[in-house]
């Protein structure tokens, strides 16, 4: 009773603790969702001394990249990847022009790499303001990040679909199908819905 099926090179209890670690998985993706607070990072006046831009467009890897050449010792601001799924760089880039003045805030060990007399280098910046209008806030970068956690309501999903094949023991779908028809979903929506 309740032999359920048998996958062929494991045995029930392999498969139950697979299902297990898949839900526990899903479960820490979840609860541990980090989020940003605008609070813990310091805030820092700069002047944007040419319109940004991203190089390299002919790469795929450089699309999500926007660089904002400021006059404070020649630094060049990169906008977080999250920040920037919060604005898409399109409209980062339209937004700004050369002389405008603005905040952006930073983490501890960028803050430091922006404060650094020597010119250039790149400082990483999460949100950012124009006389004193966010063009980047904390709620659409919280959103941006939170899409990213929606990972594990996928990674559950895909637990709780092998659950009924322990106590099916002639199914009428493959577990295989269903495992691959959830992760076709899981990929289509990472590239279209998240991309």
């Amino acid at each position: 009773m309740m032999e359920g099926l048998i996958l062929q090179g494991l045995n029930s209890t392999m498969g139950k603790v697979a299902v297990g670690m898949l839900l526990l998985l899903g479960s820490w993706l979840l609860v541990g969702k980090k989020q940003l607070d605008a609070n813990k990072l310091t805030k820092v006046e700069a002047t944007v001394k040419s319109k940004p831009y991203q190089p390299g467009m002919d790469s795929s890897v450089q699309k999500n990249l926007v660089l904002i050449p400021v006059e404070e010792n020649s630094k060049l601001l990169v906008v977080e990847n999250f920040a920037l799924k919060a604005i898409g760089a399109d409209s980062l880039i339209r937004s700004l022009q050369t002389g405008d003045k603005i905040t952006v805030w930073l983490d501890d060990v960028n803050a430091g790499h922006f404060a650094n007399r020597g010119g250039g280098g790149r400082v990483q910046i999460s949100l950012l303001s124009k006389t004193n209008t966010y063009i980047i806030d904390d709620a659409g970068y919280n959103r941006a990040l939170g899409n990213n956690g929606q990972m594990g309501w996928w990674v559950i999903a895909l637990g709780l679909s092998m659950v009924p094949y322990y106590f099916i023991s002639r199914p009428r779908i493959h577990p295989g199908w269903v495992f691959t028809i959830i992760v076709a979903a899981m990929l289509t929506w990472l590239i279209w819905g998240n991309g």
